[in-house]
């Protein structure tokens, strides 16, 4: 196994090749999971395509991916249960324009290129690992990361001290992860990003390994809890033209239809990016996950009392 530093990713990305995850030990990949954990984006190249059944169990054997949906109606469960790969993995699902002969979706995220995102950002118990492994297509395709730790780091202590003890309010806004909206895509965003109006996350949190960073939220971020909409917006914009910029930004143009992506949804934002009109046929397989066994329960906020919240929803899973 050969590990490298991404570079042009600052202080928090890896490269792992050399690794056959079909025959993987425990031991190499508690070795990998580690690696990962202290990272924010992992890149593990593979010279074949994994089964989905090897990639759900190891996934799994980082935390679990379960993923629960408050006041789902019946169609959104319909939909949902057409992206799943496998109605046994319900997790495991595509993300993929492809329709089936109904004219369901077999995938989520639909076509085009999709703007800066985190998944369940509005989400006061969200998952704070994604796993996305090329199944089709991927080539021409690139999914790109901008991670807020170095950011944190290099702000004036005046401006962290005035940002740790900020909330932000959540609401979905439409339009936000696929410019052109999909009415049945657009509930289904709602559902897993934001399901309950007005819900208050602090900005800045831990990731599960410890890395401080903003919980930025931007398909869901609504305001600044005691501050206007027009100071929020205002101090939004600053952030955002301090944050994405070229240091703090990763494009991983897909190299092959293999190769999986382990990546921080707690304080990265991911998005979608094309060098050609439409996704076409591409398919890839997506997993949200946990890290419960390397930190076990995961307390992102330094507010105790949004963590109480957050556990007692993370009994109901």
């Amino acid at each position: 196994m050969k590990i490298f530093d991404i570079e042009g990713f600052g202080s928090y990305g890896k490269i792992i090749e050399n690794v056959d995850l079909q025959i993987i030990g425990d031991q190499e990949w508690n070795e990998i999971k580690k690696i990962h954990a202290k990272s924010l984006l992992t890149i593990v190249r593979l010279e074949k395509k994994l089964h989905y059944k090897k990639y759900y169990n190891l996934i799994n054997n980082i935390g679990d991916c379960k993923q629960k949906f408050e006041n789902i109606d019946l169609n959104s469960f319909k939909i949902l249960k057409s992206f799943a790969v496998d109605e046994r993995f319900m997790n495991l699902q595509r993300v993929t324009s492809l329709r089936d002969k109904n004219n369901l979706p077999l995938g989520g995220f639909d076509d085009g290129e999709l703007l800066w995102h985190s998944n369940n950002s509005g989400r006061i118990d969200f998952i704070p690992g994604v796993a996305l492994m090329g199944y089709q297509s991927m080539k021409g395709t690139a999914t790109g990361f901008v991670q807020s730790a170095d950011y944190f780091e290099n702000l004036s202590e005046s401006f962290k001290s005035e940002i740790m003890d900020m909330v932000v309010v959540h609401n979905y806004q439409e339009a936000t992860v696929n410019p052109t909206p999909v009415p049945d895509q657009e509930r289904i965003y709602k559902l897993g990003f934001c399901p309950e109006q007005n819900t208050k996350i602090p900005l800045v949190i831990k990731s599960p390994s410890g890395i401080v960073g903003l919980h930025l939220g931007l398909s869901t971020f609504d305001y600044i809890d005691g501050m206007s909409k027009s100071e929020s917006k205002k101090l939004l914009k600053k952030i955002k033209e301090e944050l994405f910029v070229e240091k703090y930004i990763y494009d991983y143009w897909w190299e092959n239809d293999q190769n999986i992506l382990l990546f921080d949804n707690s304080i990265t934002l991911h998005r979608r990016l094309l060098n050609k009109k439409t996704c076409g046929g591409r398919i890839a397989y997506r997993i949200p996950f946990r890290y419960t066994s390397l930190y076990g329960n995961y307390d992102p906020y330094f507010q105790e009392e949004f963590n109480i919240v957050k556990r007692k929803k993370d009994e109901f899973i």
